[in-house]
């Protein structure tokens, strides 16, 4: 009998991808932003040069956020948008930000957090931006399901993903569909072929955390 309390889509998903204990929690938060995407954004992919912009926002994006950390943590307080009072557009004053209840070391965590799910959701984005090369109108969630699979395996996945049926990515890929859709088991074999085959030429980010 299964465990119903572990048996929505996304946990299934997260037990396909089987990341790190160290990862978990940010493969997690990817994993929704996928879902998110693949539900919300069902509009034709735009041109080659819409996906290039994207792209190179998300590299700009993280390449600041490399460097904000890099700064001294004094430093990166003093770069922090000002406090604002309730209902006022004025800024808190020294003796405010004092008994602000909201220490400075979580405020700079939530803004670097915030910075890293806009430069997230641009890679993603990027990732959907493609030109159908011939034939008629492609299903844009389903291509999105597959890819998003493949970019969270090689991501946060303990092995590379393959083309064997019945192993985590084919089924990733449903399961991410079914998240952002409710249609469970559809078979998604020829979107994970087509994302899998483009597999030498994807950027896909180094250097785990």
């Amino acid at each position: 009998m299964r465990d119903v309390t572990n048996d929505t889509p996304v946990a299934r998903a997260l037990a396909l991808i089987d990341p790190p204990a160290d990862q978990r929690q940010r493969c997690c938060e990817r994993l929704s932003l996928c879902v998110e995407d693949i539900a919300r954004d069902t509009l034709p992919i735009s041109a080659g040069e819409e996906r290039t912009q994207l792209e190179d926002a998300a590299k700009a994006l993280q390449k600041a956020l490399k460097a904000l950390k890099r700064l001294p943590l004094s430093r990166q307080h003093r770069l922090l948008p000002p406090i604002k009072r309730a209902g006022s557009s004025a800024p808190l004053r020294l003796q405010d930000l004092i008994s602000d209840p909201v220490s400075e070391n979580l405020r700079l965590a939530i803004f670097l957090n915030d910075l890293e799910n806009v430069a997230i959701r641009a890679d993603l984005q990027a990732v959907r931006r493609k030109v159908p090369r011939s034939g008629g109108r492609p299903n844009y969630r389903k291509q999105a399901a597959a890819e998003y699979a493949l970019t969270l395996l090689l991501q946060f996945g303990r092995k590379r993903p393959t083309l064997t049926g019945g192993g985590p990515f084919f089924d990733l890929a449903s399961v991410l569909y079914e998240a952002a859709t409710g249609k469970p088991d559809i078979d998604l074999s020829r979107q994970c072929r087509a994302a899998h085959k483009q597999l030498p030429h994807r950027t896909v980010e180094q250097g785990r955390k």
